[in-house]
């Protein structure tokens, strides 16, 4: 068990992993909540599922359990016993069945550059710790009505120095038009890019966003939607029903999930010793939540 924490330690905290987690932990939400759908009790062996990222979220799942002295997972014997009362021989079967798939699947992620949600958590550490002041340049200096499309193409460049090399802008799919489509190999990711200013583009402004960005994952065949928020307000943005246990705030959007990503605009650290800071909700689409000052 104490290996077991370890390495979730590490995974929760190492900055290019931690988002891949974060990823797994939605599927997990959404599909393994309860931990009897992970075991083939009459052929005594993990109930495998075909997708590579379900597979590994079940591995993590799995991992929580077993590190958890509290939790219960049934017929842990069953499965990893294998006729063996062993301690040694269940954990080295453990490791086989269970971390050394999630470690191939992590290190596969890592080669193939399928990083999306850790570039897009890296464009907003540099943009709240060092450009902001570039940033806020482009929010003043804009047109207010064309103030996405400016911001959507610094971080479509932004991308594009990272090594994506096609983060086309606004492709046609049957939901509409996304803001960005990043294409990871021959995978389109797209990702919807909104602006809160607290007036006229509100929290209702971003809940369409969510709903946008679950539309457009549903059309490409993706797992995951991205939304990104450009935040100009001096408002603090959460997001109501968010499943995320680190990172970036998940929302379950009509059967998906919905990575929002809230970039700040302005120095709120200074704007909060003016006036203190008001906090926002973001209604998940199709609720009645609202905000909360």
């Amino acid at each position: 068990m104490q290996f077991a924490g370890y390495f979730l330690d590490f995974v929760r905290k190492d900055p290019v992993v931690q988002p891949i987690v974060a990823e797994l932990d939605a599927i997990i939400w959404q599909k393994y909540a309860d931990s009897n759908d992970l075991v083939d009790v009459e052929n005594h062996c993990l109930r495998l599922p075909q997708q590579a990222d379900e597979c590994a979220s079940l591995y993590l799942q799995i991992l929580q359990l077993y590190s958890n002295p509290e939790a219960d997972f049934p017929h842990f014997f069953t499965v990893f016993g294998r006729g063996s009362s062993s301690f040694q021989d269940m954990s080295e079967e453990f490791f086989e069945q269970v971390l050394g798939p999630l470690c191939s699947y992590i290190d596969e992620r890592i080669d193939d550059g399928d990083l999306l949600l850790y570039s897009l958590t890296r464009y907003r550490r540099e943009c709240q710790w060092f450009e902001t002041g570039t940033i806020s340049q482009l929010v003043e200096s804009a047109d207010s009505r064309k103030l996405e499309e400016v911001l959507d193409s610094h971080l479509r460049a932004w991308l594009f120095r990272e090594g994506i090399d096609f983060p086309f802008s606004t492709p046609k799919s049957p939901a509409g038009r996304a803001d960005i489509v990043v294409w990871q190999g021959e995978e389109p990711l797209p990702i919807e890019v909104k602006v809160y200013d607290g007036e006229n583009r509100d929290l209702g402004h971003v809940s369409q966003g969510l709903w946008q960005a679950q539309r457009y994952a549903h059309d490409y065949g993706k797992p995951f939607g991205y939304l990104v928020v450009f935040n100009t307000s001096d408002h603090l943005l959460s997001f109501d029903a968010t499943i995320s246990k680190d990172g970036p705030p998940c929302v379950p959007v009509g059967g998906l999930n919905v990575f929002a990503v809230v970039i700040n605009t302005t120095d709120r650290a200074s704007a909060s010793k003016e006036k203190p800071v008001v906090s926002k909700v973001v209604p998940c689409p199709g609720s009645n939540t609202g905000s909360k000052p």
